[in-house]
Formats: C-alpha cells, sequence, structure tokens
C-alpha cells in the first residue's frame, strides 16, 4: 500500500498592499522607471539651469562695473576736495608722478584711503598736473590743465560709458583706455 505522505500545510501569504502585490516580470521594468529621472527630465532641468544663467549673470556683472564705476566717482570726489586743500594751504599743486603713484606731498591728506593701483580689478588712478613752469598747459590738445586721469584695462571698455552715464555732470575726456576728470581745464 502506498503511503502518502503529507505535505505540511502551506502558510497563507500575508495580505499586501495594492502597491506590493507581485507584477509579471514585463510590467518591472516601468516600475523601475518611475523610480528614477529619465534623461529627458535632466535635459529639460539643465536647459532651465542655463536660460537662467544667462539671464542672471550678465545682470550681475552690470551691477559689478556699476559698482566700480561708483567707486572711481566717489574716489575722484574724495581726491578732488584733498588736492584744493593741499593747494589751499602749500599755494601750489602736486607734481605729476604717472599711473598708479599717488602725489607724496598728498599723503597726509589722502590718509591712504584711495588705491592707486587697482592691478587685480584692471584701474589705475594717476593725478594729472599738466601744466608748465610757465603756466602754459603742456598737453593743451587735451583740453586738460590738470586732472584725475583712470586708466582702464582692455577688458574694461565698458567703464568709459558707465561713468558718464552715473556722473553726467562730470567735465570728462576720454581718450583711448584713459578717462580724465578735468579738474581745471586748459587755457
Amino acid at each position: 500500500m502506498r503511503t502518502t505522505q503529507s505535505r505540511p500545510p502551506t502558510e497563507p501569504e500575508p495580505l499586501r498592499s495594492p502597491d506590493q502585490t507581485r507584477t509579471p516580470r514585463r510590467h518591472r521594468r516601468r516600475v523601475r522607471r518611475t523610480e528614477a529621472f529619465t534623461l529627458i527630465e535632466l535635459l529639460v532641468v539643465i536647459a532651465i539651469l542655463g536660460i537662467i544663467a544667462n539671464i542672471l549673470i550678465p545682470t550681475l556683472m552690470l551691477q559689478l562695473q556699476k559698482a566700480q564705476a561708483q567707486r572711481i566717482i566717489t574716489d575722484f570726489h574724495f581726491f578732488r576736495q584733498n588736492l584744493f586743500e593741499y593747494h589751499t594751504d602749500t599755494g601750489v599743486f602736486p607734481r605729476d608722478r604717472g599711473f598708479g603713484v599717488a602725489p607724496p606731498e598728498m599723503n597726509s591728506y589722502l590718509e591712504g584711503r584711495m588705491r592707486w593701483n587697482q592691478s587685480q580689478a584692471g584701474i589705475w588712478y594717476d593725478w594729472e598736473n599738466w601744466v608748465r613752469n610757465n603756466g602754459k598747459p603742456r598737453r593743451p590738445n587735451t583740453g586738460v590743465a590738470r586732472g584725475f586721469s583712470v586708466r582702464l584695462d582692455t577688458n574694461k571698455h565698458r567703464m568709459k560709458t558707465l561713468i558718464p552715464m552715473l556722473y553726467p555732470e562730470a567735465n570728462l575726456v576720454i581718450r583711448g583706455r584713459k578717462v580724465i576728470f578735468v579738474i581745471e581745464p586748459a587755457g
């Protein structure tokens, strides 16, 4: 006689929530794809970020250049005020020294508040005293006897338009990479 072995009773499968139900293999790939970003979604996000950057970066750069131009104007006002105080005290104007060098005679007046050589920013200041000992201008073609020059690096060409825009009442001479604030006109 044959004996039948009885199989142990199998435990019933635990109840699963609808999202835990078994899916056939052909549908498993779809489930996995919805768990991650697709290439198209990533490309769309990158394109949107690129558009935002193209809008913001030029605006931020313009604001930075406006701030630099405003700083130049503020430095000019400070220098001009102290120049006239020096002239009132001594009766003479300081000698012309060249770009990036403050007139040493005015050190006590300027008190180190101006950086004449800002090479990392592409800006150099210069005091222009273009008057000969006989009182005649050395460079009459410029129209400047005494002035405050700003020499700009080649990538600062926008400053030549920003400074007159921010300070329209200034008497300016623009020559090449130089913007000259006229303190005393020639002739």
